[in-house]
């Protein structure tokens, strides 16, 4: 139980934090179809011998956890947005309970909107200035909160690097999606990681006992708008 506890709380954690971590493309597209393109052979995507693995990843495995986590936590500065959505199951005797996440964020703009339903519903936005405005609703009150930039912490990927670590992974195959190459790693516990050649993850699976968590990102340019319970938010909390 206390396992289940832990795990739920992390993915609410992340949600609240706007789940740092995450990497973009780094503004990678496909190339535009001019007519030309038409005239070559398309790109195949590399075997598991060719393909230039990203550092703490080889072959056999996930040679350094720590490297490759932080590898990822480290460019989040770096990218131009994404979306994460997350689901998160827990199987307890005859009840399930099913979380789910959803976080975009702009980092050209500083801003970040999420939002997590579980019995109720929190969603937090974070302004240009790093002010923070949680709306959190229990089904009967609505309440709101609000913190200033300085007590604002995002948590990172590297809260999964002993799960991680400790997965036997190896990887199981290559493939191509537009002009990124993915990499697809399985492995002990019900893991499964795809991550690309510059190191950014792109989906994360954890099945432990009976809890499940599902994490997807999608990454590129975003807009965060101001949500409707902006001003109400900042009028209830003003000092």
């Amino acid at each position: 139980m206390r396992r289940q506890i832990a795990l739920v709380a992390v993915v609410a954690l992340v949600a609240l934090a706007g789940c740092g971590g995450v990497l973009t493309d780094g503004g990678a597209t496909d190339s535009p179809d001019d007519g030309s393109a038409n005239e070559s052979e398309p790109d195949q995507a590399p075997t598991l011998e060719s393909v230039a693995y990203p550092d703490g990843y080889d072959r056999d495995g996930i040679s350094n956890a720590s490297r490759a986590l932080s590898t990822h936590d480290a460019a989040i500065s770096e990218a131009a947005g994404y979306e994460l959505s997350a689901t998160m199951r827990v199987d307890s005797g005859d009840e399930t309970q099913e979380l789910v996440m959803t976080s975009t964020v702009d980092n050209e703009a500083g801003t970040e909107f999420s939002t997590l339903e579980l019995s109720g519903s929190v969603a937090v936005y974070r302004a240009a200035d790093g002010s923070t405005y949680t709306r959190i609703d229990d089904g009967s009150n609505v309440q709101y909160e609000s913190s200033q930039p300085d007590s604002y912490a995002r948590l990172t990927m590297s809260q999964f690097e002993s799960s991680i670590a400790d997965a036997n992974l190896s990887a199981t195959s290559v493939s191509r999606e537009g002009s990124t190459t993915l990499i697809t790693y399985s492995g002990d516990a019900g893991i499964e990681l795809v991550v690309d050649t510059e190191g950014r993850i792109h989906s994360l699976t954890i099945e432990e006992g009976d809890v499940r968590a599902d994490f997807a990102f999608d990454y590129g340019s975003v807009t965060v708008e101001e949500p409707d319970w902006l001003d109400k938010a900042k009028n209830e909390t003003a000092a």
